[in-house]
């Protein structure tokens, strides 16, 4: 091989080896591109994600406070009921046992 041709494939090799280079580089560049809009899209739906979170966290609360608040009215009607049938049943067991007495004293 001649030193002109040796040149001209080292020259031809030289400018492939360039070309190459600069379609990885701009290869490179689509990619960086691509993953940027790709992390912006992520970025996106994790904001979304959060927003429907606090949300539904937000409606689980004011659920949750409803049912105590209902509970509790509940349990204060039980507990009235069952204060009234205590005292019903202290006031009869009362008479119950003054009627008693009384009719043990007459008896005698």
């Amino acid at each position: 091989m001649s030193v002109s041709n040796r040149k001209a494939t080292t020259k031809t090799l030289k400018d492939e080896t360039w070309a190459t280079l600069k379609e990885i580089a701009e290869s490179q560049k689509k990619a960086d591109r691509r993953k940027k809009k790709f992390d912006r899209r992520i970025e996106k739906s994790r904001e979304k994600f959060r927003e429907d979170l606090k949300k539904s966290k937000e409606e689980f609360d004011l659920s949750m406070k409803k049912s105590r608040e209902e509970f509790d009215r509940r349990i204060e009607k039980i507990n009235g009921t069952l204060g009234s049938w205590s005292h019903n049943i202290g006031d009869f067991a009362e008479d119950y046992f003054i009627n008693s007495f009384e009719q043990g004293k007459k008896i005698s």
